[in-house]
């Protein structure tokens, strides 16, 4: 009979033993305690921990295992710290990140007029803060833009242009794309933000089967060309599943849609402000781990770079290298690390490739769109 005292008793015999839930954790403790590395009190203890947990489960009250567990698992995770630092006193090889690159900006434009240094979300501010103020019937909103937003493309928007242009919606993509569908139908100017790109998929119905078809279902009757639906997107080395995804290739195929990444914040202004003017819904993916690391002279004034434009970065004539966002840092860089050779015949010697890199803006859509 187990001695367990309390309402324990009450349960039966067969319940003395740890729950569930408890039991895992002593056994994923036991299987995290051989990966870390170093001689440390913590792990000392822990081990001791587990032996009297496994030896006499029935002869600790709920409130003590309870407490035990929690210590256990604050040993566990000074024991992790210990071996990372001592990872990093024995010169460990760092792990392999799941992107990088090294951001080439462009060189400054003049034809813009003045310039003013920015990174890629202090370019997105300036051109929402241009379109708000140039189109009164335009209005932003999305989970938590009202404060600037996880990522700060909005910051003291809504001080300026008001609650009611700049405001909060519910935590529902659907309900935020349909919304916008609303206000665009009306003849106002509709900037919607999906909090990540990942999050998206429940507003694919809105998008693909309501935005994208507006105008031809209504025989051009009616359409939601004065939509944009802003979202950030790709991966940034630590995003995980649902905050590291480019999902820009399943709306890249649908007619009636304009897919946009820009590469830099001067292209990021330039085609948000041209995503914001044009007359078809547009999906405008913005890279975020460039939100802060690129950093170009951008010009203050709005201004628009063309859409459905690829643009020429380097003439070439043997191989055509094509990619948007930050895909296009990628290739030039490795076109600088690279030496890009071609062999004419056997008894020739090498020669360099003449490549062409085109950076394609618009997301493969060579769909005609009304302009």
């Amino acid at each position: 009979m187990c001695s367990a005292p309390g309402p324990r008793r009450l349960l039966g015999d067969g319940l003395c033993a740890p729950p569930p839930a408890a039991g895992e954790q002593v056994e994923r403790a036991s299987l995290l305690l051989p990966r870390l590395q170093g001689n440390t009190e913590e792990q000392a203890w822990v081990p001791a921990f587990l032996q009297r947990a496994r030896a006499r489960p029935c002869e600790q009250t709920p409130r003590r295992r309870v407490v035990e567990m929690a210590l256990a698992g604050l040993g566990l995770r000074r024991a992790a710290v210990s071996s990372l630092w001592l990872r990093l006193a024995t010169g460990s090889p760092p792990r392999r990140r799941a992107a990088h690159f090294s951001f080439q900006p462009d060189p400054e434009p003049t034809q813009y007029g003045q310039t003013q240094k920015m990174n890629l979300f202090q370019s997105i501010t300036s051109a929402l803060d241009n379109a708000l103020s140039r189109d009164p019937t335009a209005v932003i909103f999305g989970e938590d833009v009202s404060f600037g937003g996880v990522f700060r493309c909005t910051v003291g928007l809504r001080d300026k242009f008001g609650k009611d242009r700049v405001f909060n919606t519910p935590l529902c993509e659907q309900g935020i794309v349909g919304f916008g569908i609303g206000i665009a139908v009306t003849g106002a100017t509709a900037i919607a933000e999906i909090q990540f790109a990942d999050y998206i998929y429940p507003a694919f119905d809105q998008i693909v089967n309501e935005a994208a078809k507006y105008r031809y279902r209504s025989g051009d009757l009616f359409n939601c060309g004065s939509l944009t639906i802003r979202a950030p997107w790709g991966c940034v080395g630590h995003g995980a599943l649902y905050h590291s995804q480019s999902p820009e290739a399943f709306f890249a195929h649908c007619p009636g849609l304009k897919i946009v990444v820009p590469r830099g914040p001067i292209e990021a202004k330039g085609l948000l402000l041209s995503c914001i003017e044009d007359k078809n819904p547009c999906i405008f993916f913005e890279p975020k781990i460039m939100y802060r690391a690129a950093v170009e002279q951008v010009p203050v004034e709005p201004y628009s770079i063309p859409l459905s434009q690829a643009e020429v970065l380097q003439d070439g004539s043997d191989v055509t290298l094509v990619a948007w966002g930050t895909q296009v840092h990628i290739i030039k860089e490795k076109l600088c690390a690279s030496q890009w050779q071609r062999l004419d015949d056997c008894s020739s010697p090498m020669k360099p490739l003449l490549l062409e890199v085109l950076h394609l803006k618009l997301a493969p859509q060579y769909r005609r769109n009304v302009s």
